[in-house]
């Protein structure tokens, strides 16, 4: 399937052709993506927060990354997914 132009914009890591030195994991409401530097989180349609959050920081816990980026497009969903994830930190 071709991705479209406002796709590739909002998600542009899940279209991406794989990198020898990145993991992709297509999470059932999320694409997580980790490098050796640091970790991203795409095309989010989530239905618990709280408990994706806690898989992400594990997850980065377990590879020795500080950082995650969570890109949230605006097709992301919850619809207050922002909110949500400065509430959890």
């Amino acid at each position: 399937m071709t991705a479209t132009l406002e796709q590739l914009a909002e998600d542009t890591a899940v279209h991406l052709l794989p990198r020898d030195s990145f993991d992709r994991i297509d999470r059932d409401g999320y694409f997580f993506e980790a490098g050796p530097l640091r970790a991203s989180v795409q095309r989010i349609r989530l239905g618990d927060v709280a408990a994706e959050v806690e898989w992400t920081r594990a997850e980065c816990r377990r590879r020795g990354l500080e950082t995650v980026e969570w890109w949230v497009g605006w097709h992301a969903e919850p619809s207050n997914l922002g909110e949500q994830l400065i509430s959890l930190g």
